[in-house]
């Protein structure tokens, strides 16, 4: 619920929610600097990334524009493994960092490699210039 809710950039109500849990993940995106400032780029509209099916990346983006915190969510039906470019539009990254969960992220040739994501599960990945 949590990735669907980030992948939309939505609010969520607490009350049923775990809150350590929904804490944890939110205390990881503050750390980042994110807040409302950030240019949202929903994934209906973001031109960077060719998906599989049923994976999807919905992007945040500094008003500097020196980050880029990725929001990729998988209701494919089975894990997936994917490859991103570190390179958007004109802009490249130097560095990806995982944000929730805390997972290795492993970058060769400007992009991320073998990036898996669970089935009904997300990730969130900071891109810094």
């Amino acid at each position: 619920l949590l990735g669907l809710t980030l992948l939309h950039d939505s609010n969520i109500w607490w009350t049923w929610m775990p809150a350590d849990h929904v804490a944890q993940v939110y205390g990881a995106f503050d750390a980042t600097g994110w807040n409302s400032d950030w240019k949202f780029i929903p994934y209906w509209q973001q031109k960077y990334f060719s998906l599989p099916q049923s994976v999807y990346v919905s992007l945040y983006q500094s008003p500097d524009s020196k980050k880029v915190l990725l929001v990729i969510m998988n209701t494919s039906g089975k894990d997936q493994d994917i490859n991103l470019p570190m390179m958007l539009g004109k802009s490249t990254f130097k560095t990806a960092t995982a944000i929730y969960p805390n997972q290795p992220v492993n970058l060769q040739n400007e992009q991320i490699n073998m990036l898996h994501i669970d089935n009904n599960n997300f990730r969130t990945i900071l891109l810094e210039k």
